[in-house]
């Protein structure tokens, strides 16, 4: 049967990807941050601005308010930056060299199925850069859910920080800068901004069924990881996912992984005959 491998999530430590495997994968901290801001993009930015001072003076006559104390509700207004837990997966392409990735985020991993991801809400990042289309209609939109909320004390008008949370909800799935190299799938947990249980540390289980295949560092954790995996499983005698030895690409289609072809996988020469001993 064929498997397709292409969402993996990587780690710095052989310990990490055995406690994933074993208690699951653990929600961290990623800063997240909203700043439709290019000082080289004079137009925008006035325009943006335009459309804030509008919006607030409609607001505070709407609620009877002569002072608009406009300097200090334009502080911050359609911006905004937290940290979210969550769990980071790339959607690896075919032919894409996975080196750089590994350097940046660690050469062990898990490759989990699409089904199981989009299961536990994962879904695919949006890359929006500074001043883009889609920055400049999400601007709008977090400026509108903020004025709408704000409410009147002592004649002022005040932030209602209620209006924050479905920004920060939405942020977790946006990456607000050009960053192409990377299709990031992410699973966002509750970030406790409005007092609910912040998930930050909370691990989500991951059946033996999700794993397509273990990636490890070295050569000699084959072993070690393959007899994790034969603990994991819940039926004897099941095909066991692959464990391959840092590989440069992930194969697309993927049935029995030879050693062979791990082999050639993880670097080998495909001119020379495999040697199961790399000697």
């Amino acid at each position: 049967m064929t498997t397709i491998l292409r969402f993996l999530h990587t780690m710095h430590e052989a310990a990490f990807l055995e406690q994933a495997l074993k208690d699951g994968l653990m929600l961290t901290d990623h800063p997240v941050k909203f700043a439709p801001l290019d000082i080289n993009d004079g137009r925008s930015i006035e325009i943006m601005q335009s459309y804030s001072i509008a919006a607030l003076s409609e607001r505070a006559s709407a609620l009877g308010v002569s002072d608009l104390n406009l300097n200090a509700l334009m502080y911050g207004l359609g911006t905004i930056a937290g940290k979210i837990p969550m769990i980071c997966f790339t959607e690896v392409h075919e032919g894409r060299s996975l080196v750089p990735h590994y350097a940046n985020f660690g050469a062990y991993g898990v490759v989990v199925s699409k089904e199981w991801l989009e299961a536990n809400g994962g879904d695919r990042v949006l890359y929006a850069g500074p001043t883009s289309a889609v920055t400049k209609r999400l601007h709008r939109l977090f400026v509108d859910l903020q004025i709408a909320k704000l409410y009147v004390q002592n004649g002022k008008m005040l932030f209602n920080n209620s209006s924050l949370e479905p920004v920060l909800n939405l942020l977790a799935y946006i990456q607000s800068k050009d960053q192409l190299d990377e299709v990031e799938w992410r699973i966002a947990g509750e970030h406790g901004f409005t007092g609910r249980r912040r998930e930050t540390g909370d691990r989500l289980t991951l059946p033996f069924d999700a794993i397509q295949a273990v990636l490890v560092k070295k050569e000699d954790e084959v072993e070690k990881f393959t007899d994790i995996l034969k603990a994991l499983s819940t039926t004897p005698g099941k095909e066991l996912p692959p464990v391959l030895v840092q590989p440069r690409i992930l194969p697309l289609d993927i049935g029995d992984v030879s050693p062979a072809f791990q082999y050639f996988l993880s670097g080998g020469d495909e001119d020379k005959p495999f040697n199961s001993k790399n000697d």
